[in-house]
């Protein structure tokens, strides 16, 4: 976010506990956030959106929307997030790292969208030692 700031963009941040929620009650939590967003930014001529981990079930309003992403550590083992990515037709780029526990290499493939596994990260994008890569 500090780096779209100083590169000129007006961000827009939406932060929540979705912890003690259930899988509905998230879902409702982000489509409000995306309705603050659309408002936010309805006069913008450009938008992006980056969104990371519960965020990201943000992508049905980005693909409807035609809005760029950058998704960090998507929950590409929810089966509407991930139809909602591989539906994007603006430019989407799914990130994340093999130590992800929400990451699935062979769902993003099948997004069909260019993606950047960053190596042995975690869920935080943290650099994990020892294991698998």
């Amino acid at each position: 976010m500090r780096a779209l700031s100083l590169a000129g963009w007006k961000v827009f941040h939406a932060q929540w506990d979705l912890s003690d929620l259930d899988a509905a009650e998230r879902r409702a939590a982000v489509a409000e956030a995306t309705d603050r967003l659309a408002e936010c930014t309805a006069n913008a001529d450009e938008r992006l959106v980056l969104a990371k981990s519960l965020d990201t079930m943000a992508s049905g309003w980005a693909a409807d929307n035609a809005v760029p992403a950058v998704w960090l550590t998507p929950l590409l083992y929810d089966d509407e997030c991930l139809n909602d990515i591989s539906r994007f037709e603006a430019p989407a780029v799914p990130i994340s790292g093999s130590r992800d526990w929400a990451w699935d290499d062979a769902a993003a493939k099948l997004s069909g969208k260019q993606r950047l596994c960053l190596g042995a990260c975690d869920h935080a994008l943290l650099p994990v030692t020892g294991g698998r890569n």
